[in-house]
């Protein structure tokens, strides 16, 4: 079973140039899968939520890829220590 357990953007209304449809907005997405919504992988962190995950995806730009993985990889690192 997989489940959604937070979303984390720090634009409350994320934008695409893939899609000429609008996107759902962070709120938006927030209730239709019934999560929390952070601004950043910090505050998703320090969340008590953060400790509970397992998994996470990335899907982010290209240049923010890397910085953000290793965030998330480095707190794993942590907390297995």
């Amino acid at each position: 079973r997989v489940e959604i357990a937070a979303i984390v953007d720090a634009s409350k209304n994320p934008v695409s140039t893939l899609s000429s449809s609008p996107l759902l907005s962070i709120s938006d997405l927030s209730e239709k899968y019934d999560c929390p919504c952070f601004d950043s992988v910090s505050e998703l962190l320090a969340d008590p939520i953060g400790p509970k995950l397992d998994g996470v995806i990335v899907a982010t730009s290209h240049a923010s890829h890397f910085d953000v993985g290793m965030s998330l990889l480095n707190e794993g690192i942590y907390r297995r220590q």
